[in-house]
C-alpha cells in the first residue's frame, strides 16, 4: 500500500494579475516551477511593475526548468520595460545574471551636464611673430581655466554613437616680454561658447564600466575677451599695471578645430557617470590682423604688439549623463 501526493495549483479563477504574481512567487520560492507557469498563463495587466515581475517570474522559472533560450526571451521583455535593470548578486543567483547581462540594452538618445571638476589647459602656438619688432624675449604659457559642458548624443549600434555638445570654455593665457631695461608681461581670457560634433567609439563593457574615445570637430563663437598688463622699469624701479582691458575687438571671433577624447562611463540607475580627457587642437588664430594696432595706449606704454596666436586645450571633465530612451538589440 503506497501514498500518493499531488500537488494541485490553486484555483485562480476571480484573482487580479497582482495577486496572481504574488501567488507565483510564492511557488516558485517552494520549488513549483511548471505552476508557476500556469498560474501566470494570461495573467494580462496594463501595470509596467506588474509587467516587469511576471516576464522576471517566468524568465526564473524557465531558466531553473533548464529552458535558457525560453528565459532569455522573457529577460528581453523585462528589459525593454526595464533597460536599466541590474539584479543584485544577494538576491539572484549568477546564472540568471549572467543571462540578463548577454541582453545588449543600446542607449539612444541621451543628455547630460558635464562640469570640469578638473582643469582645462590652454597651449598657445605663434603661427606669425610681430611683438620682436618691438621687444625681445619673448615667452607664452598656457594658462588654466574653467569649463562647463553639456551633453548629447544618439547611440547607433552597440558600439558606435554620435555626440553633439555644447562647451562654455575659457581659454588663458600668458606671455612675458622685455624691451631694454623694462619687464613687461600680459594675461589674457577668452570666453567662447562651442559645438563639438562627431562620433563616439564604445569598447568592451564590464558589468557597471565601459571605456570610449571620441573624434571630432569643433565650432566656436568668442562671446568675451579681456586682458591686464603689467610694466616695470628696472632703472627707476617704477612698475604699473592696467588692468581688465576689453580685447574682444582686436579678437577673430571664430574659432574651429579638431577633438580626440577618450574616458570611461560607469553605469548607475537612469544615466552614467563619466570621466573624460580630451585634446582640441584649433585651426584658428585668434587676432584679427586689421585690429592689430588699435590699442594707442598698448603700444605706446606697455609696448604690447599681437602676435598670430591659436589656442590649442587639453582638458578633463566629470559629470552625469541621464539615458532618455533605449533599445534592446534582439538576436
Amino acid at each position: 500500500m503506497g501514498l500518493c501526493f499531488t500537488f494541485l495549483a490553486p484555483d485562480m479563477s476571480g484573482q487580479t494579475c497582482n495577486e496572481r504574481i504574488e501567488s507565483a512567487r510564492v511557488l516558485y520560492d517552494q520549488g513549483h516551477l511548471q505552476q508557476v507557469l500556469d498560474t501566470l498563463d494570461g495573467c494580462e495587466t496594463s501595470s509596467a511593475d506588474e509587467k516587469f515581475a511576471r516576464y522576471r517570474l517566468l524568465a526564473l522559472a524557465n531558466l531553473a526548468m533548464n529552458k535558457s533560450e525560453v528565459a532569455r526571451e522573457w529577460v528581453i521583455l523585462m528589459l525593454e520595460l526595464k533597460p536599466a535593470y541590474n539584479p543584485s548578486s544577494t538576491q539572484y543567483s549568477q546564472e540568471f545574471i549572467r543571462l540578463v547581462q548577454s541582453v545588449v540594452v543600446i542607449p539612444k538618445f541621451s543628455f547630460g551636464l558635464s562640469a570640469a571638476v578638473g582643469t582645462s589647459l590652454s597651449i598657445p602656438h605663434v603661427t606669425a611673430r610681430y611683438s620682436s619688432l618691438y621687444t625681445t624675449e619673448v615667452s607664452y604659457v598656457g594658462k588654466n581655466a574653467f569649463m562647463l559642458e553639456f551633453q548629447g548624443g544618439y547611440q547607433l549600434s552597440e558600439h558606435l554613437g554620435l555626440f553633439a555638445n555644447f562647451w562654455l570654455m575659457s581659454k588663458r593665457y600668458a606671455v612675458d616680454y622685455s624691451v631694454d631695461q623694462l619687464t613687461l608681461s600680459a594675461e589674457e581670457t577668452l570666453l567662447y561658447a562651442s559645438i563639438p560634433l562627431g562620433l563616439r567609439l564604445m569598447g568592451k563593457k564590464s558589468r557597471k564600466m565601459e571605456p570610449f574615445a571620441e573624434v571630432g570637430v569643433v565650432a566656436g563663437r568668442l562671446i568675451q575677451a579681456r586682458s591686464d598688463h603689467h610694466y616695470f622699469n628696472a632703472l627707476t624701479n617704477i612698475s604699473s599695471d592696467l588692468t581688465d582691458v576689453p580685447s574682444f575687438d582686436r579678437r577673430k571671433k571664430m574659432d574651429i578645430g579638431l577633438l580626440l577624447g577618450a574616458g570611461g562611463l560607469y553605469r548607475i540607475k537612469g544615466g552614467n557617470l563619466f570621466i573624460r580627457a580630451f585634446y582640441y587642437h584649433s585651426q584658428s588664430t585668434i587676432t584679427d590682423a586689421s585690429k592689430r594696432y588699435s590699442n594707442n595706449e598698448l603700444l605706446a606704454r606697455y609696448y604690447y604688439l599681437d602676435d598670430d596666436l591659436s589656442l590649442s586645450n587639453v582638458g578633463l571633465t566629470f559629470g552625469y549623463t541621464r539615458i532618455l530612451n533605449y533599445r534592446v538589440k534582439h538576436d
